[in-house]
């Protein structure tokens, strides 16, 4: 058991890993190993095997973590670390969060893990963690980026049209995404030339979620002039 842990590198160790031998003793070895600084207790059960530097055990990182536990499918970057991530906010947050489609598992002392249990769009439709980390944002919007809302969203079209942002996978995981968040990736959409993607987003039903969802964006690009002035009119009939 040992050396099968030791010639591992840059891999997650469970105890469930060793079935035939006794849990109590592989929980007991893993521990030794832990102490020697051959391995790293990442929580209950789990453990990494990294490389060995000078001053120890490489860890891994909170992204890595993270995969491990929940998946690549509808996970990423959530609140501030998300706005971070995308260049829309120089504030770096003292404990990362991710967010999860579907049940929150347990948070980790360096990691906060937010569940979306309503989401689960995110995860059928595979988005990547930047892209679930653009829908993040355009539902927090204002309370995380701290550039200009148009500047924010000119940021956000520049990284669909550079292919870092898979426009379909977005507007297919919006499905279920809050109304807010659907109005603002409607002008996303049609900023970044694809005015066909913002008439499939589902518009939010009452005017007043509207007007405060798209409020600062009237300097968008003429590309997102139509969603803008169709919301307009719509608030003109109230």
């Amino acid at each position: 058991m040992r050396e099968r842990v030791r010639g591992q590198r840059d891999a997650f160790v469970t105890i469930d890993e060793f079935r035939g031998e006794p849990r109590t003793a592989v929980a007991r070895e893993l521990q030794r190993l832990v102490r020697r600084n051959e391995l790293v207790a990442v929580r209950r059960g789990l453990y990494y095997r990294g490389r060995q530097q000078q001053w120890g055990m490489t860890r891994p990182s909170n992204e890595q973590i993270v995969t491990r536990i929940a998946g690549r499918k509808g996970v990423g970057p959530s609140v501030l670390l998300a706005a971070n991530v995308l260049g829309l906010s120089t504030q770096i947050p003292a404990v990362e969060t991710y967010a999860v489609a579907g049940p929150r598992p347990r948070d980790f002392a360096t990691i906060r893990l937010a569940g979306r249990r309503g989401r689960l769009a995110r995860r059928q439709h595979g988005l990547s963690a930047i892209e679930v980390a653009a829908l993040e944002v355009l539902d927090a919007w204002t309370d995380v980026i701290d550039v200009p809302p148009h500047q924010a969203m000119s940021l956000l079209s520049s990284a669909i049209t550079r292919g870092v942002i898979d426009a379909r996978h977005l507007a297919a995981g919006a499905v279920d995404e809050p109304a807010s968040a659907r109005e603002r990736l409607r002008v996303l959409l049609a900023d970044a030339g694809r005015p066909e993607l913002a008439a499939s987003i589902r518009r939010a039903r009452d005017t007043s979620t509207r007007e405060a969802a798209l409020a600062g964006l009237a300097k968008c690009s003429p590309s997102a002039g139509g969603v803008l002035r169709e919301a307009a009119s719509l608030a003109t009939r109230r």
